[in-house]
């Protein structure tokens, strides 16, 4: 099911107006206020399986194929991604002009498994990159 959320403001300004159940109410109230914010569009409960498999966002950074440091990634909120940017998780973002490093985001219950999902994928963009 998905809410529309209205907002106004910015920063520590920012405030909820209004939480609706159609698209259609929450841009009425929308245009009711003056500086009223886009409407959101949210999954009610899209994220009910990461809580109820309790594990956190890492991110994972790797050099010269080892990994180097892995941290819960506090934008998700100790794992619940407030940002909308699921789709981060498992890409394997390359910076070769800051001494050829690599970081992963990756869903794991705790450091050891979030360093063993990371370094698999490390490998894996290593051996993409070789086959080009």
């Amino acid at each position: 099911m998905k809410v529309y959320l209205v907002s106004t403001g910015s920063y520590s300004d920012w405030s909820v107006r209004g939480l609706f159940s159609t698209r259609e109410t929450a841009e009425k109230c929308k245009a009711l206020l003056e500086d009223a914010n886009a409407v959101e569009e949210w999954e009610l409960d899209a994220l009910a399986d990461r809580v109820s498999r309790d594990v956190k966002v890492w991110m994972v950074w790797s050099k010269e194929g080892g990994v180097v440091d892995v941290n819960p990634d506090r934008t998700y909120d100790n794992g619940i991604d407030s940002l909308g940017g699921r789709e981060r998780i498992g890409s394997v973002d390359w910076f070769p002009d800051h001494g050829d490093k690599m970081r992963v985001y990756v869903e794991a219950v705790d450091e050891a498994h979030a360093t063993k999902i990371a370094a698999d994928k490390f490998r894996e963009h290593v051996a993409m990159r070789g086959n080009r």
